[in-house]
């Protein structure tokens, strides 16, 4: 589709249609799009059908086959603005806990159940195996909230139960908790594109750099950012999208303006 097509389309839009739009192309579930235009969740169907329907996207053999995917890919060539690509579950949602860090870490050194999580973990596997949310989920909260925990047990969940061809862990920066500030070592580095990437690619059975993409998009695996506020995420995430779909990233970062930063 041309951009004098796309815009006519995007003209075309109803009110109604254009709020749901906006609301999905934000990364917001169909659940909450209902919710905050007091619509039925079925409702909310239909219009991004009829929306997929009027870019040209409906699929000719099955009607009823989901474009979604299409849809957003749609809007990063042409109106990328608009497309949230990470979706961010607040520390509200967590529980406090202490945190650990070790590679899938276990939950042992320092927490040994996640409490009270259960429900948070199945709603984030739910969104990371729905190939219809975005691609990219950031779990966020202040120190101590126990993020690390909640991601290493939603790696193993992932893994025993093979949910993705693979699960890959990356930690971006050793960092520890003392006088309520994050601490880290001057001698570890950012963790940058071209780094974050060679790391992917041992993993994928140090596999060339060139191939990580060819591997991320013929099966689904599972990329696991942990202490992700560490590192260049804004590089990262910019190019790391272009190889998801069916593949999956989940961050996990402390929020902005929590504590300070110090260097020992």
């Amino acid at each position: 589709m041309n951009q004098e097509r796309f815009n006519w389309a995007l003209q075309e839009l109803t009110g109604r249609q254009r709020q749901v739009l906006d609301a999905f192309l934000d990364g917001q579930s169909d659940r909450a799009i209902a919710q905050s235009l007091k619509i039925e969740d079925n409702t909310v169907k239909q219009h991004i059908r009829a929306i997929c329907k009027k870019f040209r996207l409906q699929c000719e053999a099955n009607k009823y086959a989901s474009k979604r995917g299409d849809l957003k890919d749609l809007f990063r060539r042409h109106k990328p603005e608009l497309v949230r690509e990470v979706t961010a579950l607040e520390g509200e949602e967590i529980a406090a806990a202490p945190e650990s860090n070790s590679e899938i870490p276990s939950q042992g050194t320092r927490c040994r159940r996640v409490w009270g999580r259960d429900n948070l973990i199945q709603k984030i596997l739910d969104r990371l195996t729905d190939l219809q949310e975005v691609p990219i989920l950031s779990l966020t909260g202040g120190a101590g909230y126990g993020k690390t925990e909640v991601a290493s047990q939603i790696a193993k969940i992932a893994r025993n139960k093979h949910l993705f061809a693979d699960v890959l862990w990356v930690k971006a920066r050793d960092t520890d908790l003392v006088d309520g500030c994050i601490i880290e070592s001057e001698s570890n580095e950012v963790l940058n594109w071209n780094k974050f990437l060679h790391e992917i690619a041992h993993q994928l059975d140090k596999c060339p750099t060139e191939r990580v993409r060819q591997r991320l998009k013929e099966e689904k695996r599972l990329i696991v950012l942990d202490n992700a506020e560490t590192s260049n995420i804004e590089e990262i995430v910019t190019n790391l999208v272009e190889m998801l779909n069916p593949s999956r990233v989940l961050l996990t970062s402390r929020s902005e303006n929590e504590c300070s930063l110090r260097r020992s």
